[in-house]
């Protein structure tokens, strides 16, 4: 895995944020050799969850493609919530939250994700995706 820093606001920069729909800074972005996406996350995090982040990521390099077929056939919280993250940081709002909101639905599923879930709707409200009674229901 190589990881090399954009500034997307000069040079070759701006079209990379614009070819990979960085809605924000920072967005990390995991592609393969062939340029298709395999992960998306952003905001700041510790060390150690980024290190955790990136060992997933190593553990399960398919495709997002590749994870929405594997999940239609046989859904994970993983799954979902790796799809819930490429979704929030692509600007889907809504297609986030019900993956954020089915991965609460497992039994494994961490307490946090509640959280994550309230994150994205919040994060969508601020871009208009979602009325002030949806916040507030998420809340």
């Amino acid at each position: 895995m190589v990881f090399f820093t954009v500034d997307a606001e000069k040079g070759d920069g701006v079209e990379l944020a614009e070819e990979f729909k960085v809605p924000g800074y920072p967005t990390f972005v995991a592609v393969n050799s062939e340029a298709e996406t395999i992960q998306r996350w952003a905001g700041y995090e510790t060390a150690d969850s980024f290190i955790e982040t990136v060992a997933r990521i190593v553990a399960d390099p398919t495709t997002i493609d590749e994870k929405v077929a594997r999940y239609e056939s046989g859904p994970t919280v993983g799954d979902a919530v790796a799809l819930g993250e490429y979704h929030a940081t692509s600007g889907q709002w809504a297609e986030a939250v019900d993956y954020f909101e089915q991965a609460l639905g497992f039994e494994d599923a961490e307490p946090t994700l509640a959280y994550d879930a309230f994150f994205v709707y919040s994060w969508g409200y601020s871009e208009e995706a979602f009325s002030t009674e949806q916040l507030t229901a998420a809340a």
